[in-house]
């Protein structure tokens, strides 16, 4: 399994922004609310929020595992992300350590790593192809992925909902400083 290497953040983060002018912000629940700028609408909140690395954190940080097979450099990880994100058949799951689902915000409040599976989906079963550890806080250039387990199916399975967001350009922590990439 892949080693967790994200620090812990200091500062509390009020909003960020993506490189397409999406802006997500934080509500007191702890759930994270995106305006989708282009569409002038508020998107309903989903369960959980990570923050996907981008290639170039792999490249210098990342496991050194199969992931590589499937990205060789920037534009390729990028499309094989989205692949996995929305193609029929493929699939991110957000898990800890032990394979355990990870199904809301308050989860992400424990000691334990998060990861994401890449994952094909078969008539029968699941194949994961490989793991990238995820981090719970915002980083500059890392890309947001949202997700809720909402209504449950007739196979008792619950219906997954989910966005992955552009790449990250500012975060506003309550100190009111600005990063931007």
């Amino acid at each position: 399994m892949v080693k967790s290497i994200f620090p812990r953040q200091s500062e509390k983060v009020i909003c960020f922004l993506t490189e397409k002018g999406s802006v997500y912000s934080y509500l007191p629940n702890g759930k994270v609310q995106r305006f989708k700028t282009s569409e002038n609408l508020i998107k309903t909140p989903y369960d959980i929020t990570v923050f996907i690395p981008d290639f170039d954190w792999l490249v210098r940080n990342g496991p050194k595992e199969k992931w590589r097979q499937y990205a060789k450099n920037p534009l390729e990880y990028s499309g094989n992300l989205t692949d996995y994100a929305y193609a029929n058949g493929r699939k991110l799951t957000i898990c800890d350590r032990d394979g355990n689902k990870t199904l809301e915000n308050s989860q992400l409040n424990t000691e334990k790593d998060r990861f994401v599976a890449f994952c094909r989906q078969y008539k029968d079963s699941v194949k994961v192809d490989f793991h990238l550890p995820v981090s719970r806080f915002p980083q500059l250039g890392f890309r947001p992925y949202e997700f809720s387990y909402s209504q449950i199916n007739k196979n008792g399975e619950a219906k997954k909902e989910h966005h992955l967001g552009h790449s990250i350009t500012s975060i506003c922590f309550d100190s009111g400083w600005v990063r931007r990439l």
